[in-house]
Formats: C-alpha cells, sequence, structure tokens
C-alpha cells in the first residue's frame, strides 16, 4: 500500500505503532541508518473458536512491515537482521528489508528512476538522521500520471522487483488551447488616411 508523505504514525493503531517504534529502535541502535523508510505494511488477524479448546476462543493479530534504509556510505545491512527483528516480537510476521546508501539514492533519484522518486514522495520516514533529507533531491511534483504509473508498478510488483529498472514515464503533452469560439467585434476607421482599429466606440 502506498501513504501520504509523512513523519508521524499517530495515525496508525496503536499496536502497529508499538511494533514499528520497536524495530526502529532496533534498527538505529545495529545499523545506524541515515532513514528508514516505511514502505509499507500488512495486518493479519484471525479468530478460531473449537469445543476442544480451553479457552475455546482464540485470536492472533500479526504484522508484517517493508522497510527502506538508507545507510551511510560502506556501511552494509547484516545478513541476518530481518531475523533478528522478527525474534522481537511474537506479533511480527515479517519483516522486508532493503538498504541502500545515501549517495546511490540521490543518483537514482536525479536519474528519475520510479521507485527511489516515489518513495522519496510518499514513503513515510520512521527516523532521519540530522537534517540528512535536505540533501536529497526535491520531491515529484503531485501529478496523477506519475501515481498511476506508481499503482501500476506496485500491483505487477508486489515484491518491489525490477525496482532498479523503470524509470519516470514522461508526462503527457499538455493539449494545445483550444480556438476560442467568441467573436470579438472590432471597429475599423480611417486617421491619416490609414485603416486603424479604433479602441472606443464612437458615440
Amino acid at each position: 500500500m502506498f501513504m501520504n508523505h509523512k513523519k508521524s504514525i499517530a495515525h496508525f493503531q496503536g499496536r502497529e505503532q508499538q511494533l514499528l517504534f520497536r524495530i526502529k529502535n532496533v534498527l538505529v541502535d545495529q545499523v545506524q541508518p541515515l532513514i528508514i523508510y516505511l514502505l509499507g505494511c500488512q495486518i493479519m488477524s484471525n479468530s478460531k473458536r473449537n469445543c476442544f479448546l480451553q479457552p475455546q476462543r482464540t485470536d492472533t493479530w500479526q504484522f508484517s512491515c517493508d522497510l527502506l534504509l538508507i545507510l551511510p556510505e560502506g556501511k552494509d545491512m547484516p545478513a541476518d537482521m530481518a531475523a533478528n527483528l522478527i525474534c522481537c516480537s511474537p506479533d511480527l510476521a515479517d519483516v522486508r528489508l532493503m538498504s541502500y546508501s545515501l549517495a546511490f539514492m540521490q543518483q537514482q533519484i536525479k536519474d528519475r528512476f520510479l521507485f527511489f522518486n516515489w518513495v522519496r514522495r510518499s514513503g513515510i520516514v520512521l527516523y532521519e538522521k540530522g537534517e540528512v533529507l535536505g540533501q536529497l533531491p526535491p520531491r515529484l511534483p503531485k501529478h496523477n500520471a506519475y501515481a498511476h504509473q506508481a499503482a501500476r508498478y506496485y500491483l505487477a510488483h508486489p515484491d518491489y522487483a525490477h525496482h532498479l529498472d523503470e524509470k519516470l514515464a514522461a508526462l503527457p503533452a499538455k493539449p494545445d488551447p483550444e480556438a476560442s469560439d467568441t467573436i470579438i467585434p472590432l471597429q475599423l476607421g480611417i486617421k491619416d488616411g490609414a485603416l486603424v482599429v479604433l479602441t472606443k466606440a464612437k458615440k
């Protein structure tokens, strides 16, 4: 799912907020990222009843999320980082992590790659070190063509495959302004032997 560009998750449910804060704190402590983007999340809940069980009703709630980490130059993500995060809580079903350097993201945005430009525009910032967001190129202007392309990409690649391949499509050309049907009457006159347009009608 795509979300508005916000630095707050206050509009999330309490359990979501708690898990995201816990994940963020572990990542900051162990990886020292420059930026943590939340790309998307999913909640799976299930209720089950059975007369053989005590209690007869059991409820489960699990949370999954996709994160993009922007790391300092030369910093690598530990291979077991996602598994370590899942161990933080039994409510965590899956955490998908992607990581790139700040310089790489800067270049990808400048080169008009869809994935990084859309994350820059619409990803939720869970963490920012200092004022590092100010080092990124400006966000995309709001335009339905970009939103439609982003949605098509995600529906085709919910695992973010080929995110290093697709560039932003060119915006459609603006249609030529239609000729006006309004007829503007002109008053002509003779001045000094020449035909001229009169600015005001003679009374």
